[in-house]
């Protein structure tokens, strides 16, 4: 971050401080894999694509785990085009199909205790830790199904 201070600062006097993003959001998906594929939808892990702004536009993907609120899941289902929310979540651990994600992602976790408010358009207005800095395995990724013109059926009967 940078800071702006008046030329002739004393203690008790405010600071600006204007920081720089490290990273920017490519894109949120809902994938599963089906036969072998993996295929995106309005069900699946829910599987973001980060660009690092520290690493000449390097794109990551990974997985969200603790994202509970409603407008943090409504924030992800928009941002995966589905613009009428979500419908339901849980995480693998409850869901029985195991192929939900560890087949195409080896465990990272793009987000922990990601927290956006109702309407949130942008992840500049969520709180989150630092994106890829921890791994908790595939099973406790986030899946959500979100609300489109032709729902897939999923699992919901274990929703946490």
């Amino acid at each position: 971050c940078s800071y702006q201070r008046g030329e002739n600062w004393t203690v008790g006097e405010s600071v600006a401080l204007k920081c720089q993003p490290l990273w920017e959001l490519d894109r949120v998906e809902l994938q599963r894999d089906v036969s072998g594929s993996v295929v995106s939808g309005s069900f699946g892990s829910v599987t973001v694509t980060m660009r690092s702004l520290a690493d000449n536009g390097t794109l990551h993907t990974g997985f969200i785990v603790t994202a509970y609120t409603n407008g943090t899941m409504d924030f992800l289902c928009k941002q995966a085009g589905y613009p009428f929310g979500m419908v339901g979540w849980s995480r693998n651990f409850y869901i029985e199909q195991d192929s939900l994600a560890e087949s195409f992602l080896d465990g990272d976790y793009a987000f922990r205790n990601l927290n956006c408010p109702d309407g949130a358009q942008d992840l500049s207005e969520c709180s989150m830790n630092n994106p890829f800095e921890y791994n908790y395995g595939w099973k406790n990724g986030l899946v959500m199904y979100c609300n489109s013109t032709t729902p897939e059926p999923g699992p919901w009967n274990s929703i946490v």
